[in-house]
């Protein structure tokens, strides 16, 4: 992410399944310790992504 070279996440949901989605939409809670937390991104109906949201 600092250099620009990630394109995609590649994580696990709080249910097990595993989730990709473009690492930009993490840039706003990137710090130079990293990223952390638990967060909750939302798709629409079409699976285009509408928001994200840091919970924990």
């Amino acid at each position: 992410m600092y250099q620009g070279v990630a394109q995609y996440v590649y994580t696990r949901s709080v249910d097990g399944r595993s989730v990709q989605f473009p690492a930009k939409i993490l840039q706003p809670f990137l710090l130079k310790s990293g990223i952390k937390g638990m967060f909750r991104i939302t798709f629409n109906d079409q699976g285009k992504y509408q928001g994200i949201e840091k919970v924990s």
